[in-house]
């Protein structure tokens, strides 16, 4: 590929050295601020060898010749022509001067919010997830999608998983590992059983002697009123009290 004459060509299509103000590039493409925006042609300089494209952005007229190609193209378009080398940052601001002021509010705008955009579709897509996991009775299942998929009950109070979650997320304790820290203990249910059940009616922290999930939600906030931080904590209250048969 002679770069040279790729540099010539570039030159003759832009309306001369004359008509260059400076140059830089970036990792695919060869960057030029022009005098007069009206006397490329774009349809040639699409026809250079190794030209991949031709546009027009922000005051720049940009020619893509991709990776390692612009490169060595920079370095024969500088050396024959002897224009004024530009950094990025100075070229997209000279770029920004010959913009309208509205030109320039507008890509002010873009700037700023098109870096967050991807952001905001996660968001969006994490939202809709988490409604389809956990809305009840949708496409006729009964119960969650989410309960379906781990394969248990949004009825029962479901001890293995929640005590689970109690291992990976309470610290400070010999029996829990802690691990999860971006969790916090006062989210946590108690791993309800039978046993924990029946104490608790026992102790009036339930009306209820059922062993379902909205009991445990129950006993949690009774619970969550003497330990505020940690109910679980009083998980080891009530299996102690019933060990030693409420003494």
């Amino acid at each position: 590929m002679d770069y040279k004459k790729i540099s010539q060509d570039v030159v003759d299509h832009v309306g001369g050295i004359s008509n260059i103000k400076g140059a830089t590039h970036c990792v695919t493409r060869l960057s030029l601020i022009l005098n007069d925006e009206t006397k490329y042609d774009r349809k040639a300089l699409e026809n250079i060898e190794g030209v991949k494209g031709v546009l027009f952005n922000s005051g720049q007229l940009m020619i893509i010749f991709g990776t390692g190609t612009v490169n060595n193209v920079y370095d024969a378009f500088i050396e024959l022509t002897g224009v004024k080398e530009m950094s990025q940052s100075d070229a997209k601001a000279e770029g920004m001067s010959k913009m309208g002021k509205l030109q320039q509010g507008f890509k002010v705008f873009s700037d700023i919010f098109i870096p967050i955009i991807p952001a905001f579709v996660a968001a969006a897509i994490l939202t809709g997830v988490k409604a389809l996991l956990t809305a009840n009775g949708l496409f006729g299942l009964e119960g969650s999608l989410a309960c379906r998929l781990l394969g248990v009950s949004d009825k029962a109070p479901q001890k293995k998983l929640n005590m689970f979650l109690r291992w990976m997320i309470r610290r400070d304790s010999e029996v829990d590992f802690g691990i999860w820290t971006s969790f916090s203990p006062c989210d946590l249910l108690i791993p309800l059983d039978t046993h924990v059940c029946e104490v608790a009616h026992r102790l009036h922290l339930t009306r209820s002697k059922s062993y379902t999930l909205n009991n445990a939600k129950a006993i949690t906030r009774a619970l969550a009123e003497v330990f505020p931080d940690d109910p679980c904590l009083g998980d080891f209250a009530l299996f102690g009290y019933g060990i030693n048969d409420g003494k």
